[in-house]
């Protein structure tokens, strides 16, 4: 998909949801912080990780389907967020960084 067109849909959305049963590290999750957009996932692989505490109420556990889908309808109503210094975590240099210090620290 094109680059041009993912940002232009997360500029116009209101709600990411990702209703994954199986998940690495999300992408496409990151990506809806970086454009500022609310988001309701399933709680499944790395995406608790890549998550803020102070949002992880609309992380839902156990294919709660009923409560993902309340949390859909509340969120859909919050304020757009501001996920900019917590997106900076995983920013391509300051991951070279966390890199670069295990490898000393490790010396691998």
């Amino acid at each position: 998909v094109n680059a041009n067109f993912v940002e232009r849909m997360f500029l116009c959305s209101d709600l990411y949801i990702m209703p994954s049963e199986e998940e690495g590290v999300p992408h496409s999750l990151l990506e809806a912080m970086a454009h500022n957009v609310n988001f309701v996932a399933f709680d499944v692989g790395g995406v608790c990780d890549i998550v803020p505490d102070y949002y992880k109420n609309n992380l839902i556990q156990n294919n709660n389907i009923d409560l993902f889908i309340r949390r859909m309808r509340e969120a859909i109503n919050y304020p757009r967020p501001n996920f900019e210094d917590w997106i900076a975590r995983f920013s391509k240099a300051n991951i070279a960084r966390l890199y670069v210090k295990m490898f000393n620290e490790n010396k691998l």
